[in-house]
């Protein structure tokens, strides 16, 4: 199952695929459509069950993007799934945003060169490893407690 959905345009597919080489690269399960999505399946059935499953959604938000009802689509089942969502924003500023992204705070690439773009994502692959750590740990602490509170 994908740790990180990202929603995107295909208008912006290139950077969605940059995004994508770099999460994997820092070991975090990713979902792309694009690559995901094998023949035969249904692209909707498809993304709802990976957002189902996905604790972060990263908004590719570009003009093109606020502009898609599809991904106001995604983005909504993804804020109503209670994903963490990360809005990136590059074409335009953070105040563009539609309303409902408010609460999430964008990271900016306007003007970022490759690297300091890169070193981003591995701040959000850092961010979303530290929540599998903490989530793992708190499972095997769980897992303890049931172990240790069975009767002998």
């Amino acid at each position: 199952m994908a740790d990180v959905f990202i929603g995107f345009t295909s208008h912006d597919e290139t950077l969605a695929r940059f995004v994508l080489k770099h999460l994997i690269a820092s070991n975090i399960g990713v979902f792309l459509a694009p690559a995901h999505v094998q023949p035969g399946y249904q692209w909707s059935e498809k993304i709802l069950n990976t957002l189902s499953g996905a604790k972060w959604a990263i908004f590719l938000a570009s003009r093109a993007a606020c502009a898609s009802p599809w991904i106001q689509q995604d983005l909504g089942m993804s804020i109503g799934g209670a994903n963490k969502l990360i809005p990136v924003v590059w074409d335009m500023s953070p105040t563009e945003l539609p309303a409902w992204t408010a609460p999430y705070p964008a990271i900016n690439l306007a003007g970022a060169t490759i690297e300091q773009a890169r070193a981003q994502l591995v701040s959000i692959a850092d961010r979303n490893q530290t929540d599998k750590k903490v989530g793992h740990l708190l499972l095997g602490l769980l897992m303890a407690g049931l172990v240790i509170g069975q009767p002998s």
